[in-house]
């Protein structure tokens, strides 16, 4: 057991546990436990535990888990905000992602990290007044068109301009906004992917429509270009068989469907099913 720490403010909290038993039998005196100073009472039969008051100024620690009970992000919170350091963990307890806020808003350097927790990608924040929150992809955080009546405008090859943003929302949107007989091959790939892979994660980035899986990151997106609609699969070259369309990238795959083309549903189900299961691209 470690000495006595000073500490400048505790409050006093009683305990029913026999103070001559265990850990505290083999201290025989007061210690410290991080935030709780503990005193043997020999006369009363118990210990009390003084706890350390945290201070205000830092705000509250906060500890959101997983599902499965692993610890999911840790860190402080002020007036119901995120403030300061932050960690987020994956279900396997390796980091994801760190960085600091102040009241809510991402400052300094952010990094994220692989499925091995070694540095993929470090950012530096530029100072921004609107709060955000880099928990993942959420249908809770999901944007909302700013307007119902206002149609999207259509960038190059008829692709449309959606803001970014994370949930099926803005991927309806997108969809909604595909000019043509590009739309029906919007809303067949979006129904093909959620019904192949439940809980899948979709988000908005680059006027693209992203879906991925959980701490594996994104494993495909479509475009709309002139002629056709481009499917990029980003694990493309570990597919059976591998999608057609070649790369720069050595392991990214495309496939493309033209106007008239019948879809082969079962191809690409199975194509969708294999990305899903291997590790996806880290992107954002």
């Amino acid at each position: 057991m470690s000495k006595i720490r000073p500490c400048l403010a505790f409050e006093s909290v009683e305990s029913s546990h026999d103070w001559s038993h265990g850990i505290i039998a083999s201290q025989r005196g007061a210690y410290t436990t991080g935030n709780e100073l503990c005193r043997p009472d020999p006369a009363a039969g118990h210990y009390s535990v003084m706890r350390k008051k945290q201070r205000i100024s830092d705000g509250e620690s906060f500890t959101e888990h997983h599902k499965n009970g692993t610890v999911c992000a840790t860190g402080r919170k002020l007036d119901g905000q995120l403030h300061g350091y932050w960690e987020w963990f994956r279900k396997d307890g390796t980091l994801k992602r760190s960085g600091s806020f102040d009241r809510g808003v991402q400052t300094g350097e952010w990094t994220t990290y692989d499925a091995k927790g070694k540095t993929y990608k470090v950012t530096i924040m530029k100072s921004s007044k609107k709060s955000v929150s880099p928990l993942g992809p959420s249908k809770k955080s999901a944007a909302k068109p700013k307007s119902k009546t206002a149609k999207p405008k259509l960038l190059a090859g008829g692709n449309p301009q959606i803001t970014k943003a994370d949930g099926d929302a803005p991927v309806q949107t997108f969809i909604a906004a595909m000019p043509g007989w590009k739309q029906e091959v919007g809303r067949t790939l979006d129904a093909l992917i959620s019904r192949t892979v439940p809980n899948v994660l979709k988000a908005v980035r680059w006027n693209t429509p992203f879906y991925g899986v959980e701490d594996k990151g994104w494993f495909l997106g479509f475009h709309c270009i002139t002629k056709y609609v481009k499917v990029a699969f980003f694990r493309g070259a570990l597919l059976t068989p591998v999608p057609p369309g070649e790369s720069k990238q050595k392991d990214v795959r495309y496939f493309h469907i033209y106007e008239g083309d019948e879809i082969d549903e079962k191809l690409l189900t199975s194509w969708i099913k294999q990305a899903s299961k291997v590790p996806g691209e880290m992107m954002f």
